[in-house]
């Protein structure tokens, strides 16, 4: 039984934030590359395990003159390395009926920070109900630990719709992820399948849910905390030449970013508005 073999997939990951200006003055580029690799292990029909390791490494340019300076010709931060592992259940209750979770555990940190100081925690949940093959619902709940900051919890719906706009069913609308859009975008999802290998997709979402990461000690900030958050903006195209062959690609903006710089007790030292600026960015995955 095909449906119950395990099945691998490995993903890279690249991207990039172009020339964004910083209120009061300056201003950033970034670009990211990471590698993910996600196991899928069925126990039963009903029930499968997943597996998750990750990691990725973001480049940041300031200008000399940023208003998260302060005051100085320092950088506020320069490279941030990230990983993360999780592992995953989903259980169908009924045909209809499915529950699932995860948990996770992450280090997000600048080259040359404590370890132990860059680590976050967390796992989601949820429900979902099958009403026909063009239409699941739920809903979820986000619970994560943030660099001295408070627990966040997000719930938020689950949907998998494709409404009966044309015969085919081509169009569709989702939560919960952005197509191959910034890293760790969860939002609203429209998407439309031009073809059984090509699709096209747009939406919107909150880059990076926690959007922190450890600083080093000997920076502006020693030990501090940076924070870098955004609601993007982005359409892109996805295209799979075989079954298990996907790519992917994307382009957009950001709206309402916002970068911070904290010390080591989650106090601000600076927190500055960043102006729209367009983002861009590719993955490839195969699966086995």
């Amino acid at each position: 039984n095909r449906m119950m073999q395990p099945s691998w997939t490995i993903r890279s990951r690249s991207g990039a934030t172009l020339e964004a200006d910083i209120e009061d003055g300056g201003g950033y580029s970034s670009w990211f590359s990471g590698l993910e690799v996600d196991l899928l292990y069925p126990i039963d029909e009903r029930t499968a395990l997943t597996f998750g390791i990750g990691s990725s490494i973001t480049d940041y340019d300031f200008d000399g003159n940023s208003a998260l300076s302060l005051g100085s010709m320092s950088d506020p931060w320069n490279t941030i390395y990230s990983h993360s592992a999780s592992i995953g259940i989903r259980r169908g209750i009924d045909q209809r009926s499915s529950v699932f979770g995860t948990l996770n555990i992450a280090s997000d940190g600048e080259s040359g920070a404590d370890f132990g100081d860059t680590i976050t925690g967390g796992g989601i949940g949820g429900y979902t109900y099958t009403y026909s093959e063009d239409l699941t619902l739920g809903v979820a709940v986000i619970v994560q630990t943030r660099l001295e900051d408070d627990v966040l919890v997000l719930p938020f719906p689950v949907i998998n719709w494709r409404p009966p706009i044309d015969e085919e069913r081509r169009w569709s609308v989702g939560t919960g992820g952005a197509g191959g859009g910034p890293s760790n975008v969860a939002g609203v999802l429209v998407g439309y399948d031009a073809s059984e290998t090509l699709s096209f997709n747009a939406g919107f979402g909150i880059a990076g849910i926690a959007g922190d990461f450890r600083l080093d000690d000997e920076g502006l900030a020693p030990d501090g905390v940076g924070r870098d958050t955004s609601f993007p903006v982005i359409a892109g195209v996805d295209w799979k030449p075989t079954r298990n062959l996907r790519v992917a690609g994307y382009a957009g903006a950001t709206f309402f970013q916002e970068v911070r710089l904290e010390n080591s007790s989650g106090d601000t030292l600076a927190k500055r508005d960043v102006d729209p600026s367009p983002v861009l960015g590719f993955s490839v995955s195969y699966r086995f």
